[in-house]
């Protein structure tokens, strides 16, 4: 078996990773900071292929997703000028909140040019073997958004290049405790530090391709 270290895909096949840490607790202050943040930097940001950046914001609970982080969500991207028209609600539903009937449809086709769909919330879903390459940020904004095992999984889904050797860049937004998962478990799985990972750039090593995308 060859082991690729994760760093040396930085720039290469993976875009690069902007991860910021908030120096506040309340899970909905970090949402705000993180979804302007994202919308800041990447609202206009269209890849060669037609397909728009995406934002992933994980909740712990379908209750937390539909009372709070979606009616947030809502008022945040009508003030950029969007609709909510560009927010999945992603989960399996339960007895209160039932899974809505094109939401798996619309899952599906993220990573297509025809999807308007700007930022996913997601419970439980898509922390491994969700492979989008148009998912270009991922709030993690409390204990509990996805398993303490998974972080490091749940961190990178956003990292898959659109465009092989472009210039692309994920934001990463993170409470404190999360990241320390994250350093914890990319020192023990791939032997470096969350500074180090935030800072590996292998594009100034290399020829880029002119002209693929924008971010």
């Amino acid at each position: 078996m060859y082991y690729y270290p994760l760093i040396d895909g930085v720039g290469n096949f993976l875009k690069r990773p902007v991860v910021k840490i908030a120096d506040i607790a309340d899970s909905s202050l970090i949402i705000e900071k993180g979804v302007r943040e994202f919308l800041d930097t990447y609202k206009d940001t269209v890849y060669a292929d037609g397909l728009t950046a995406k934002l992933g914001i994980y909740c712990g609970t379908i209750e937390k997703l539909e009372e709070t982080v979606y009616p947030q969500v809502s008022r945040i991207v009508a003030e950029y000028g969007l609709g909510t028209d560009v927010i999945l609600k992603f989960h399996k539903g339960n007895k209160q909140y039932k899974m809505s009937a094109d939401s798996q449809m619309q899952f599906d086709i993220l990573d297509k040019s025809i999807s308007k769909i700007r930022i996913v919330l997601l419970v439980q879903i898509g922390k491994e073997g969700w492979d989008c390459r148009s998912l270009t940020g991922i709030i993690l904004s409390q204990e509990g958004d996805c398993p303490t095992k998974m972080v490091l999984q749940t961190s990178c889904r956003c990292l898959r290049q659109v465009i092989k050797n472009g210039q692309e860049t994920a934001l990463i937004y993170l409470n404190e405790s999360n990241a320390e998962k994250l350093n914890m478990q990319l020192e023990r799985q791939h032997h470096i530090s969350l500074k180090e990972f935030s800072s590996a750039d292998n594009s100034k090593t290399r020829q880029l391709l002119p002209g693929k995308s924008k971010s």
